[in-house]
């Protein structure tokens, strides 16, 4: 039954293309701003705005506006997602709508009940989760802005693991890893967790040059053995879905010698994903919330002047090279066959 909904969904996707309107293959829903940890790197907590929960009725508004669109994926996140109220409702609403998957993005930085009961709905709906996981101990701790992050977050994951094994189809399940100064010496450490979970992760670098991003000089990596060790690691790992050539090209970002590549420009109809904020503003990588898609469609949307001279400012910026590259951020831009056949089996198996 779902691969009729997938075929339906890319007959969509096909026809949005040919208009000229971004068929948004992944819409990552914000469901609040709100935070239970305050990391250096991230702006989200310290803008709370007006509106720092997404109300309920906006939220099944959005779902179904982007189900007739013919997205495919849709990521629930935040700040911290599971603070929402309705977190549960808002995970059994999406996952209804037969959407090729849907993804909790969170960092499991709370208490074991509230833990519990996520876990338990997303065990219940088959909806997956990516957990921010960036090291032990102090380490983690510093990164994350709270107390006993590592012991917290960990308690989750396992608690996932154990639940996962005792069904016959288990949810997808997935880290999400930032390599900074402060963390990348526990690199090999944090991957020899993952690994012995069974759970897949994906791979960045601290970057600062995003609107959500503070300019932090201690989390600046710098060119050095250590990081050629960590990147050795990383492309060794099993559990690393990040293509290959983004991670060999990390050392060149360094640099600053990369050439610009941007989904948004290169393959504007299918690379282009969208952040709803929860008032319903949009957000991309480059410049303030825009728009907003409780008083426009999709269409009307990407037929705007905001959005246009939004292209225009990505046209002007000098790339970025991250994440945007990403299975989960959907790539078009391999780098050999091995990359492609990787990205393809992602893509397929949904």
């Amino acid at each position: 039954m779902k691969s009729v909904h997938i075929a339906a969904r890319s007959l969509k996707n096909i026809s949005n293309v040919l208009r000229g309107i971004p068929a948004v293959i992944l819409a990552n829903l914000l469901l609040t701003r709100r935070c239970t940890q305050n990391c250096l790197q991230c702006t989200i907590p310290q803008d709370s705005g007006d509106t720092p929960f997404m109300e309920m009725a906006n939220f099944t508004r959005l779902v179904d506006m982007f189900d007739r669109h013919g997205t495919q994926f849709v990521s629930l996140s935040g700040g911290e997602p599971i603070l929402h109220q309705h977190i549960d409702e808002c995970i059994r609403y999406a996952t209804q709508k037969q959407f090729v998957h849907v993804q909790l993005l969170s960092t499991l930085y709370a208490s074991k009940p509230v833990v519990e009961k996520v876990v338990d709905v997303l065990l219940e709906t088959g909806a997956g989760i990516q957990v921010s996981f960036d090291g032990f101990g102090e380490v983690a701790d510093t990164l994350r802005g709270a107390t006993n992050v590592s012991d917290t977050v960990q308690w989750g994951m396992e608690l996932i693991t154990r639940k996962n094994k005792q069904r016959r189809k288990p949810v997808r399940t997935s880290a999400n890893i930032v390599l900074s100064k402060l963390n990348l010496h526990q690199t090999d450490r944090i991957l020899n967790y993952i690994e012995c979970l069974g759970w897949k992760c994906n791979v960045d670098l601290y970057r600062w040059t995003s609107e959500n991003t503070n300019e932090v000089q201690d989390l600046k990596i710098e060119d050095n053995r250590e990081f050629k060790d960590a990147l050795d690691r990383i492309i060794g790992s099993p559990a690393v879905t990040t293509p290959t050539f983004i991670i060999e090209h990390f050392t060149d970002y360094l640099k600053g010698d990369v050439p610009k590549r941007c989904p948004y420009l290169d393959s504007r109809g299918l690379g282009t994903k969208i952040y709803v904020n929860p008032e319903c503003s949009v957000s991309v990588c480059i410049g303030k919330p825009f728009g907003n898609l409780l008083e426009q469609s999709p269409v009307e949307f990407f037929r705007s002047k905001e959005w246009s001279d939004r292209i225009k400012m990505m046209r002007a910026c000098k790339g970025c090279w991250n994440s945007c590259y990403t299975p989960s951020g959907i790539v078009f831009h391999p780098g050999s066959i091995s990359d492609l056949k990787a990205i393809w089996e992602i893509v397929r198996k949904g």
